[in-house]
């Protein structure tokens, strides 16, 4: 029993992958192996190194960020679509208004 584990452990001189090196290379090991590979190729692509961000810059951008305000037109002016557009929406019915519609009522109190 003995000679049986240090059969398996290898001759215990040389390191693991000296005993690996001694397996014959069938198809089967050489495809994964291959797999290996080409998974490892796949994982170093994907990775995505960004530059590290100054701190106070990242702050003093959140306050920029914070301080600013879009613009806003206070009595904005209707604008009228053009007649292609209005006649589209004649062909379609979106036009068609019937004022005694129950749903649209709050909208003309």
């Amino acid at each position: 029993m003995a000679e049986d584990q240090k059969q398996l452990k290898g001759s215990g001189e040389g390191n693991v992958s000296d005993d690996v090196d001694s397996i014959p290379k069938t198809e089967l090991f050489v495809y994964f192996e291959n797999l290996v590979k080409e998974r490892r190729r796949k994982a170093l692509e994907n990775v995505d190194l960004s530059p590290k961000l100054d701190p106070l810059l990242v702050r003093a951008i959140d306050d920029v960020k914070k301080t600013y305000r879009p613009f806003y037109v206070k009595n904005p002016h209707p604008v009228r679509p053009n007649d292609h557009y209005l006649e589209i929406m004649r062909l379609k019915g979106w036009l068609d208004l019937d004022l005694n519609d129950p749903d649209l009522a709050p909208l003309f109190k």
